[in-house]
Formats: structure tokens, sequence, C-alpha cells
């Protein structure tokens, strides 16, 4: 070291400050292979969709605190052979949902449920009818609830 004022400084500065300059310069030089940055682009994207996707259900759950409250408790306690509750509540209470936003979150919530809980018992998480075949619970909510036509008041109607 030729410059007095880098030596001063050397001298002064304490063993962490320096530690963390040496981690930050290691850093520095380390940048991700362009598998690794895509990797962490995907990462990032899923957080920020999931950080989405709550926000969703939190401001359904403030527009409808009753039947999110009777949602999740049915969801928490369905089994594989209650599926009739499940359609029953969605009869009841989900068709009175005048928001087509607000169908669409419940429909979500009840198709995530059933495929975590077909996983937990071992099945494939989807498991859709084909053509001659009786539809599935999932398949007459989704139907009932009209979730994904173009409703008649919307602007692209």
């Amino acid at each position: 070291m030729n410059n007095p004022f880098e030596a001063l400084a050397d001298r002064q500065l304490t063993a962490p400050v320096k530690a963390r300059m040496r981690a930050s310069e290691k850093r520095a030089a380390m940048k991700p292979t362009p598998q690794e940055q895509e990797s962490i682009n995907q990462q990032r994207q899923v957080r920020m969709y999931r950080r989405w996707k709550r926000s969703q259900i939190r401001e359904f759950a403030e527009r409808n605190p009753q039947v999110f409250r009777d949602l999740r408790r049915l969801l928490r306690h369905q089994t594989l052979h209650n599926a009739e509750l499940t359609l029953r509540f969605s009869r009841c209470h989900l068709r009175q949902l005048k928001s087509f936003h607000d169908r669409a979150i419940a429909l979500g919530m009840i198709g995530s449920a059933i495929a975590r809980l077909r996983v937990r018992n071992g099945y494939p998480p989807f498991d859709d009818s084909l053509p001659d075949e009786l539809p599935t619970v999932f398949e007459i909510i989704r139907a009932e609830l009209d979730c994904f036509s173009i409703p008649k008041d919307s602007p692209w109607a």
C-alpha cells in the first residue's frame, strides 16, 4: 500500500466490516449461469403468483366472510367419501355469489382442495371424466357455477 490514507483506513476497519466487504466482493464475482438465472426467475415468478393468489383469496374473504368461513371449514373436513357435501354446499351457497370473480375464486379453492385430497390418498391430482363417463363432483360444480363463460354484463360480451 503506497497510499497512507488506504493504510489508515485498513487499520481502522473492524474485522466484521472487513468480512462483509470480502463477502460482498465474492458475491459480485459469482455470476449465476444462464440455467441458474432461469431457475431464479421461475422461483421469483412462482412467489409473485402465490402472493397475488393469496391477496385474491383475502379480498374474497373480506367481501364474503360467512361463505368463506363455511367453505374453508367444509374443505378442511372433506374426505373422498363426502363429496356430496361439497356439491350441496355449492348449490346452496356459491350460486348466491353475485360476482363472476368470486365464483371463480371459490371454484379454484375447491379444485385445489380436491387435488390435495386426492394426492394425500395416493391418487393422481386430476381425474376428469371421459365423454361416456359420469362427471366428477368438480366438473358438476364448475358447470353449475358457470365461471368460464363471459358474463352478459361484461364489456367483452
